[in-house]
């Protein structure tokens, strides 16, 4: 699965504001997994895809709104019975997608998402931890948290109680995105796994190969030729 958080590293030196929206839970029949991510920029242009249509449509809607009013926002879908059928999806499915407001402004969430730049691009792992709720705004520095695999991390989740901090590391064993619940309000976090892209190695660069590139660059792999 291709994720966007070189994007995001990226539009944070370059000054600009985004919005960076994932699905975060979903179940039956939904266009994209947990886990796909999109960027939605001042402009109201989108990086990236978390399914089209009207799921997408009222995200990139939200996440406008989200620009101007600086806060974040879980957002409820069920692509399911009259729903459906008003809008003419096939999916008969649940999920929920958060919008999370990051802005150069806050140089935690710049440190952050350079550091996963760098684990991606220089063969690192680690899992990124972001605390799910409304409302929270571009400048807290107490929303994520970034854990390497030799345990050092950037940024913290402030509401985690210090014995629950402790215990974060045992996420750097997970294999794919996943909302889970930690501490004693059970405060919902995603964790994400951070590795280097897949490689895909192609042997000659005929009209064949370059098509394949393309596509295979497109959804998520290193190409090398």
């Amino acid at each position: 699965m291709k994720n966007h958080f070189n994007d995001v590293s990226k539009y944070l030196r370059q000054g600009k504001k985004i919005i960076l929206a994932r699905i975060i839970k979903q179940s039956g029949s939904v266009p994209r997994a947990a886990g796909t991510q999109c960027i939605i920029l001042e402009d109201g242009s989108i990086k990236g895809t978390i399914g089209g249509g009207l799921l997408e449509h009222q995200v990139m809607e939200r996440g406008r709104e989200c620009l101007q009013n600086e806060k974040s926002s879980v957002m409820h879908f069920e692509l399911t019975g009259e729903e459906v059928a008003q809008t003419d999806m096939i999916c008969g499915g649940v999920a929920d997608v958060y919008l999370e407001p990051v802005f150069p402004q806050n140089a935690v969430a710049g440190k952050i998402f350079n550091r996963i730049d760098h684990l991606i691009n220089h063969g690192g792992n680690g899992v990124l931890l972001t605390l799910i709720s409304d409302g929270i705004g571009p400048e807290d520095a107490k929303s994520r948290v970034l854990i390497e695999e030799d345990e050092s991390a950037t940024g913290e989740i402030g509401i985690i109680p210090a014995e629950d901090k402790k215990r974060l590391t045992k996420y750097l064993e997970i294999k794919s995105p996943a909302l889970t619940k930690i501490g004693k309000g059970k405060q919902s976090i995603f964790v994400e796994p951070v590795r280097p892209y897949d490689t895909l190695y192609l042997f000659g660069a005929g009209h064949v190969s370059t098509f394949v590139a393309s596509l295979a660059s497109m959804v998520g792999f290193r190409v090398v030729v």
